[in-house]
């Protein structure tokens, strides 16, 4: 299985609760691809080697074009702390990617319909990461029915539809 992350590699974004799920994991064909870079790349290469886990798991750096990651991926995950709108979970579900997410505070709820466009584990709980992971690598098809639904709710997300939203809210100020 083919897991990514994409995104800023800083502690806010839960990266090293996605490298320590990795660990409780069943089956141990996977691999993590990580693509960005910020202020915990050092700390999170270390973690990696600590772990073991330095020939499955990847560090990219940032990437101008992420599309041929996301299309290789067979599973996408979002460990943050916090979000706003969360571009990264957008572009996953653009590209078809299953999504396991933190129930954080922000859009992430919103851009996965409340579950129903993809997977939640705990805040900061990498072992109920590692459960959710564990379930999608025994049966895939449950998630990938879920991003059927969230994709169809990719149209509020356009760039045009958002414009028009702030136009027609700036208009009645």
């Amino acid at each position: 299985f083919k897991i990514i992350f994409i995104g800023r590699l800083s502690k806010e974004k839960g990266i090293e609760l996605i490298i320590k799920s990795l660990t409780l994991l069943k089956k141990k064909r996977f691999i993590l691809t990580i693509v960005g870079d910020g202020s915990d790349i050092k700390k999170l290469k270390k973690l990696t080697n600590r772990l073991g886990l330095e020939r499955k798991i990847f560090f990219l750096g940032k990437k101008v074009n992420v599309k041929k990651y996301y299309m290789n991926a067979d599973l996408f995950i979002n460990a943050s702390y916090f979000e706003g709108l969360p571009n990264s979970i957008v572009e996953a579900i653009n590209y078809n990617v299953p999504c396991i997410c933190s129930n954080s505070k922000g859009g992430t709820k919103e851009v996965l319909l409340n579950g129903r466009g993809g997977d939640f584990f705990k805040v900061g709980n990498y072992v109920d990461l590692s459960k959710k992971i564990n379930k999608f690598f025994e049966n895939p098809k449950k998630l990938i029915n879920k991003i059927k639904i969230a994709r169809k709710n990719l149209k509020n997300f356009r760039y045009d539809v958002s414009n028009k939203s702030y136009e027609k809210l700036f208009l009645q100020i």
